[in-house]
């Protein structure tokens, strides 16, 4: 008797187990930290682990406790809306609450999105993920394109949209006191106004990030976007490091 009743609650248990949900590709365990600090330990859930952007917006969030239940209802998800959470994660990364002008992949619509940004009325609540936690804390931003319902049934186009956010990525800087901005927009005589070392380097153009004015710096053939402005940024932020972010 004793061990038919251990065989059963076994089974009972195993059954337990495999009603539990099992997290598709896009879903991962996380965690969510809101505006007025409180973190709480949830399912993370994207549109697509595919897309560079995908965590950047519309991600949505849920209990854990709610994977035990069968089948989560599309009420039980909630939206990670910027401001209101301003940090959330998985076991590697880590993205943060950020105001910046998304960059979509067209020519046109980087001219609008930069006409935009220097009339000060395109500032967008997104996340981005944290590439270098310190002092001075790195971001990586990706393109956001604009895609139809119609592209969404082309693969190609889906397949070059993801190929262009991975390639012309932004990176935005962010410190204590500054809010994060995109290197082309940073001041870099305020934000390493406590770094002589890096402004002198800087000022005499000995980084591959050069002072530039105007619309050359987005559209020159001196812009830097993806892997060649995330590494000239790790030359002068690893020069800070070493220097003055004690």
């Amino acid at each position: 008797m004793r061990t038919y009743l251990s065989f059963t609650i076994i089974f009972l248990i195993q059954a337990s187990l495999f009603a539990q949900i099992k997290l598709k590709a896009n879903q991962m365990e996380g965690y969510v930290i809101s505006s007025e600090s409180s973190r709480k330990e949830v399912i993370i859930e994207v549109e697509d682990i595919n897309f560079p952007w995908a965590f950047q917006q519309n991600v949505k969030y849920y209990d854990k406790s709610l994977l035990a239940g069968g089948r989560v209802k599309r009420e039980d998800k909630k939206l990670c809306v910027p401001g209101v959470i301003v940090e959330f994660g998985t076991q590697k990364r880590k993205f943060i609450f950020v105001n910046h002008s998304a960059k979509v992949s067209s020519n046109k619509n980087k001219l609008n999105a930069a006409i935009s940004k220097f009339k000060e009325d395109e500032n967008t609540d997104f996340f981005s993920e944290v590439i270098h936690d310190g002092k001075i804390q790195l971001l990586k931003f990706y393109n956001i394109p604009e895609i139809s319902d119609a592209d969404y049934d082309n693969e190609a186009i889906i397949q070059t949209c993801i190929n262009d956010s991975n390639e012309k990525f932004d990176i935005l800087l962010a410190k204590k006191g500054f809010s994060p901005k995109s290197v082309s927009d940073l001041n870099f005589n305020k934000f390493f106004d406590e770094c002589p070392a890096v402004l002198n380097k800087f000022e005499h153009g000995e980084y591959v990030i050069k002072p530039s004015k105007g619309l050359k710096a987005f559209f020159g053939k001196e812009g830097l976007s993806g892997l060649k402005l995330e590494m000239a940024v790790n030359e002068i932020i690893q020069d800070y490091e070493e220097n003055c972010g004690k």
